[in-house]
């Protein structure tokens, strides 16, 4: 869509520029758009602050909500705006009725998704376990020590309930699924059992499994949850206002060292490297692999391999770079720092993949 001529109402009233300004959705495609359109940037802006600043302020309103106080703050926005935003010298109406316009605009957008919804519900542990209770005969083991407790389940599954945790099952599992719900950190060792997934609830997240081990950590109280995985791989998505298999369609899918992070306030859901990524095999304490004047290529590999982590880099550049090096416990980070100095070159990370950039070797 040519963004060219767009007004602020115009951006108000399109359903794909308030998604993105309150949740993020689509943002390589607005990116693109502030890029295209240097012009509208500051429209663009202007128009997106409105939005955020009208949702911040419901967000800590009551849920009880009044049409007619609503609207006069969405004028008062308006009008705001329109005292520093300098209007287009020809145009169709008057100020009167474009703020007007704007002022319905907004109402039947962001209030609409206000009373339907749309903006972010958090979802208690509490919630989902008087849910599960109309199913099942549930348990629940709390940890109120400073040690973590161990929990085995009825399928040779073991949970390891962290602090402050608490972890809520059936006495038996059902005949298709095998669910759990946690408010807390909790490393899971699911038994496998192909026939019958694992699901672990955790406030607005799913985490399903067939069997695999990983970390879940999502507490009522705060605005992140996570979820990383250290053997095998699961997928994590968020269900709300859908079924279980559509959510897990528009999820994440984890491999080993990987985890997702979700903003609750934000409903938004990325995917990333673990904060310290280990060996996929075993190595001892003072195991130390050497490296003598060897293509850099071969070193990346080897940690590539390791790791279990996509590392992308222009061959071509790289062929040249020759290195030599010892490594040992370092964490992978450290590693890749080392690398990186000893060629000229930067590494980052991108979609839980690590990114080697270099103009090459002399």
């Amino acid at each position: 869509m040519d963004y060219k001529n767009f007004e602020l109402q115009d951006f108000l009233n399109d359903d794909s520029f308030v998604q993105w300004a309150l949740t993020g959705k689509d943002d390589a495609y607005w990116q693109h758009v502030l890029l295209v359109s240097p012009l509208q940037k500051g429209l663009i802006e202007k128009a997106r602050g409105i939005v955020c600043q009208l949702r911040d302020e419901e967000e800590n309103r009551t849920l009880e909500l009044n049409e007619e106080d609503v609207l006069r703050r969405i004028l008062r926005e308006i009008e705001l705006q329109d005292s520093v935003f300098e209007w287009p010298v020809k145009r169709r109406w008057s100020a009167g009725w474009l703020k007007w316009a704007a002022a319905v605009f907004i109402f039947a957008g962001i209030g609409w998704m206000l009373w339907n919804g749309r903006f972010p519900q958090e979802t208690s542990y509490g919630d989902l376990v008087s849910r599960a209770k109309n199913r099942y005969e549930m348990t629940e083991k709390v940890n109120k020590s400073l040690n973590p407790v161990r929990i085995r389940l009825e399928d040779g599954t073991v949970v390891t309930l962290q602090k402050n945790s608490r972890l809520s099952y059936p006495l038996h599992f059902g005949r298709d699924s095998r669910e759990t719900f946690l408010s807390g950190e909790a490393f899971f060792e699911v038994a496998r059992n192909p026939d019958k997934p694992f699901y672990v609830y955790s406030n607005e997240l799913v985490t399903r499994v067939l069997g695999t081990s990983f970390v879940v950590k999502s507490f009522d109280s705060e605005r992140i949850a996570s979820v990383d995985v250290r053997i095998g791989q699961v997928s994590v998505f968020n269900p709300k206002h859908m079924g279980v298999d559509r959510g897990e369609a528009n999820g994440v899918v984890l491999l080993p060292n990987q985890k997702a992070v979700f903003d609750r306030k934000k409903e938004f859901l990325s995917k990333r490297l673990s904060d310290r990524p280990v060996p996929l095999r075993p190595q001892a304490g003072d195991q130390r692999t050497r490296f003598e004047e060897v293509p850099v290529g071969q070193v990346l590999a080897e940690l590539e391999a390791l790791y279990g982590i996509k590392i992308i880099y222009n061959e071509e550049i790289l062929a040249s770079c020759i290195i030599s090096t010892v490594f040992g416990s370092e964490s992978l980070n450290d590693k890749l720092d080392l690398i990186c100095q000893t060629i000229g070159a930067t590494h980052k990370e991108i979609d839980a993949q690590i990114i080697i950039e270099s103009t090459g070797c002399l």
